[in-house]
């Protein structure tokens, strides 16, 4: 018999699910495999691009099954025993917590029990570390950034001295050095990282980049395969807009702007690209829709080198960009007829102006 402390597996289960893809076109992302071996623990989930791993001290029986991940994650969910019990019988687990509940195993081709995949390779070399303060920048700040695209070099990050994201009309940059050697990380698997909320510790065998982290009393993994098209990321246009020279400076309150978006929002066509003008003074931005049918002010509470000059800006790219900056309290950069950057620290936010 395996019994297991039912908050303690609830956590993991409710970890793993989120490395479980649901693709109709891969049925192995559907799954949840769920290994004993030697005391440990480990539930696995892919999404066909990345393997992720929940393991745990255990004392329990030995097993290499695969569930059907969704209905065994809800079912843990809905356990409010103190324990659950776990025992494979004829070609079933059967869990034991406030009731009695059958769930078939997945065979594999030849009728067999299938085993979920381990695509973990057994030796790693650490090429990298990241705390839980670098991932909440990469969560919020350089996420905002990141391409939708599907395929596109630029949905995944770029981590090398900088890590990066645009889509081409934004970009974002945190100035910290992850790897000596660049490369690209699916958004997935960062999403991954992030998801865990601590520190972790990246490691690399061959083409395979592996991050591990601990919380809670378990461990997390995840393993991806690195690609190879790392040269059709333009970095060095990122490095050029992060260090573009900008000459005026003015600093407002974050909540200010939002609520004032957030109500010209009502005002604006998508038909003219979501276009907004910006008008920079000394005292005050003036913030207004293309036919000024919408107009109002933010207060500058600091200003250096102050010009009278207006810009066209897309609204959901700067509101999205001001809801990821880090603080209340926004130091904005303006000045150039390219762009404009938002800078806290070590995080720089670029946006495209409209011509």
């Amino acid at each position: 018999m395996s019994t297991f402390n039912t908050e303690t597996l609830k956590k993991m289960v409710s970890c793993a699910i989120q490395g479980a893809g649901f693709n109709k076109l891969l049925e192995l992302s559907t799954y949840m495999g769920i290994r004993v071996y030697d005391g440990e623990l480990s539930l696995n989930t892919t999404d066909g691009t990345n393997y992720l791993s929940v393991s745990g001290t255990c004392v329990a029986d030995d097993m290499n099954i695969t569930v059907n991940a969704e209905l065994f994650s809800k079912l843990i969910g809905k356990i409010n025993s103190d324990t659950v019990d776990m025992n494979i019988v004829d070609n079933t687990l059967v869990v034991t917590g406030n009731g009695k509940y059958t769930l078939e195993l997945v065979p594999n081709e030849n009728g067999d029990l299938l085993a979920f995949p381990d695509k973990f390779p057994y030796e790693t070399s650490e090429i990298g570390k990241l705390s839980a303060f670098d991932l909440t920048v990469i969560n919020s700040a350089i996420k905002a950034s990141l391409s939708t695209v599907a395929g596109s070099v630029y949905s995944s990050y770029f981590f090398g001295n900088i890590i990066a994201s645009t889509d081409k009309a934004m970009m974002s940059s945190f100035n910290k050095s992850v790897f000596e050697t660049p490369y690209l990380i699916n958004k997935e698997f960062v999403d991954l990282m992030c998801a865990g909320a601590s520190d972790v510790t990246l490691s690399k065998s061959g083409d395979i980049l592996v991050a591990d982290s601990e919380t809670d009393g378990y461990t997390i993994s995840i393993c991806t395969t690195l690609p190879n098209n790392i040269e059709e990321f333009n970095i060095d246009g990122i490095n050029k807009f992060a260090s573009l020279e900008v000459s005026s400076f003015c600093r407002f309150k974050k909540a200010q702007m939002l609520d004032l978006l957030d109500r010209l929002a009502l005002f604006v066509s998508k038909f003219d690209d979501g276009a907004i003008t910006l008008h920079f003074t000394n005292d005050y931005i003036e913030v207004s829709s293309l036919k000024s049918n919408g107009i109002e002010r933010v207060d500058v509470t600091e200003s250096k080198d102050a010009q009278d000059m207006s810009i066209k800006i897309n609204i959901d790219r700067f509101r999205n960009q001001l809801k990821a900056y880090s603080s209340d309290i926004v130091d904005l950069y303006y000045g150039s007829e390219i762009c404009i950057k938002l800078i806290d620290k070590d995080i720089t936010q670029v946006i495209a102006l409209i011509k």
